[in-house]
């Protein structure tokens, strides 16, 4: 059943002020959103599926506000007349944003990867700036995640599940799947602890996942940066290099545009961004970590009874597979 905001949420968000619409603008499985548009205004309101916790998301909206107030493109959560940013009503906890107009930027088009680029230099170099920020509550980085079990997926169950997988289309192998991200899960996170104790990693808050799906553009310029549910305290490198990614894939090929890539990285360069050489040299290494959190993430929520996109969890996996031989972004 689809969820709807109450009266009486919109009451306590918006008090005195009665919507004249509310439009649903997204559904999925960690919240729904909403525009609300008021004689005031339009806001966004999100409401995240339990279990959600209120004391991990205000530790998100602390770095996001810290961010905001350098950067008009980042949307801060707003704040009810009590002073909260987020409301808890029937186990839901709900954020009211800031409607911004535009569209999703594509990483086919030059100005618009320059574009994220630079924003991304920008938040980076603000996130920096956040006096000792502690970790986030339930969102370890990458290299103390337990890779193996976490509240996303359980490996040894999805591993035993995979291969009886029934809802799998005919032209996709959960086995296969299977065996290739189990000797992915062999390799990475080793590699990741020894890349923790090779040298010192330049670490501070996170947007956690900077792609186009979460930026907005405006006549070749980034005007919002949403979504920061994933935000987390971490190496800046594995956030460039998610950008590289979402900017340079090569979906048909299973790779990345590598004339994009170095595109992306001199950009984020010009705009202030900092990219040490050891970071450049291991790059690749964090995408390949990424696809494999992301395709494991993808099969938590299946496992968790949510439908899968088995599409996207193979190229996922053919994407490692590709990588496995690529060194560096100045490859080709």
């Amino acid at each position: 059943m689809l969820y709807e905001p109450s009266r009486a949420l919109l009451e306590r968000w918006l008090p005195g002020t009665a919507p004249h619409a509310v439009q649903r603008l997204d559904e999925g499985f960690r919240h729904d959103v909403f525009r609300i548009d008021t004689a005031r205004g339009s806001y966004v309101l999100k409401i995240a599926a339990p279990p959600v916790s209120i004391e991990s998301v205000l530790c998100a909206h602390q770095w996001l506000t810290r961010i905001a107030a350098r950067l008009p493109e980042v949307a801060a959560p707003l704040a009810a007349p009590d002073g909260s940013t987020a409301i808890m009503d029937h186990g839901r906890l709900s954020t009211l944003l800031p409607y911004v107009a535009g569209e999703h930027p594509s990483r086919f088009r030059r100005e618009h990867r320059v574009a994220a680029a630079h924003t991304l230099a920008r938040i980076h170099h603000a996130a920096a700036t956040i006096p000792d920020p502690p970790p986030r509550p339930g969102f370890p980085s990458w290299q103390d995640l337990d890779w193996r079990r976490n509240q996303w997926w359980d490996w040894d169950h999805l591993r035993a599940a995979l291969p009886n997988a029934a809802d799998a289309p005919e032209h996709v192998h959960p086995a296969t799947l299977a065996t290739v991200l189990d000797r992915q899960l062999g390799v990475l996170p080793v590699a990741v602890k020894e890349l923790a104790h090779r040298q010192p990693w330049e670490t501070h808050p996170l947007h956690g996942d900077y792609g186009p799906g979460n930026l907005l553009i405006r006549d070749d310029r980034v005007v919002g940066v949403f979504d920061w549910d994933e935000a987390r305290l971490d190496w800046r490198a594995w956030e460039v290099a998610d950008g590289v990614w979402s900017f340079s894939r090569h979906v048909r090929r299973d790779d990345f545009d590598r004339e994009h890539a170095r595109e992306f990285v001199a950009a984020y360069e010009t705009a202030g961004g900092i990219v040490a050489p050891g970071e450049r040299a291991y790059l690749v290494l964090l995408m390949r970590v990424r696809l494999l959190g992301d395709a494991l993430y993808g099969l938590g929520r299946w496992q968790r009874g949510d439908e899968a996109d088995w599409d996207e969890l193979a190229a996922y996996v053919r994407a490692l597979e590709t990588l496995e031989g690529v060194d560096s972004i100045d490859e080709g």
